[in-house]
């Protein structure tokens, strides 16, 4: 899997063998966070980088980090950075 593509916690446990819950609750413990809220932070991270450091528009980054909507990424950012993506443009 990339950024780009959907990630499930089914899909992890599934190329290990193990048990989705088991999966879950482990990654819980270890990293304080659910798997989707991990994943959503590390695209929300990639997509700040690329709106800093290319000339890439918001659309393209919401694409590039997996988000399917351009309005749940507007809003995960904002939650995350405290401002609209556009304001990260090339800065």
């Amino acid at each position: 899997h990339t950024f780009g593509e959907p990630i499930a916690l089914a899909d992890v446990p599934r190329q290990a063998h193990l048990s989705p819950n088991y999966v879950s609750e482990r990654f819980h413990e270890i990293t304080g966070q659910s798997f989707q809220s991990y994943v959503q932070q590390r695209r929300l991270r990639f997509a700040h980088s690329l709106l800093r450091a290319t000339d890439l528009g918001v659309s393209e980054v919401c694409r590039a980090a997996g988000f399917n909507s351009l309005s749940h990424f507007g809003r995960a950012y904002r939650r995350r950075y405290g401002c609209p993506p556009s304001a990260h443009k090339g800065s």
